[in-house]
């Protein structure tokens, strides 16, 4: 083993501590054409605007929006002889742009539980599958009143809103 000298102790191996210091934005700069791919494919597309797009059931952070229209279930299946370089990326990237373009006219709309499959069918070839539920949303509307039935002299009043 090594022994530490007086000069040297172990206070020397430091880390990073995150929580301290100054957390202002900086500049990456990516001046490696190896390290630009990689760095591509862990960047995520962003969707279209009017496009909320999760894989759980419930859309967090809508308080402006509500559901106004039904539900509709979409799959999407993108089939393509898979040759190298093996950029999976970009074929989900195709996938996910013609699921926007066909539901372009739920506009804005939010893609909830999308789930993803992969097979491939022949050696050289991949087949992606998607699907999800389309939610057709809107602004919020004023919350209506609410009349209660009550009875009087016998007589039932109907519950509706105003």
């Amino acid at each position: 083993g090594h022994v530490l000298s007086e000069d040297e102790s172990e206070d020397e191996s430091t880390s990073v501590d995150l929580s301290v210091g100054n957390k202002d934005c900086c500049i990456l700069e990516v001046d490696d054409p190896e390290d630009e791919e990689v760095l591509r494919l862990l960047m995520e597309e962003r969707p279209p605007d009017g496009f909320h797009v999760v894989n759980t059931e419930i859309v967090p952070g809508l308080d402006d929006l509500e559901i106004i229209k039904n539900l509709q279930m979409f799959t999407q299946i993108y089939r393509v002889k898979f040759h190298q370089p093996y950029n999976i990326s970009n074929h989900f990237h195709r996938l996910l742009q013609t699921v926007y373009f066909k539901l372009r006219r739920m506009v804005p709309c939010a893609l909830c539980d999308l789930q993803f499959r992969i097979d491939l069918p022949e050696p050289d070839e991949v087949q992606l599958c998607v699907f999800g539920m389309a939610l057709g949303l809107g602004k919020t509307q004023k919350k209506a009143k609410v009349i209660v039935a009550t009875k009087r002299n016998g007589n039932f009043l109907v519950m509706f809103s105003i």
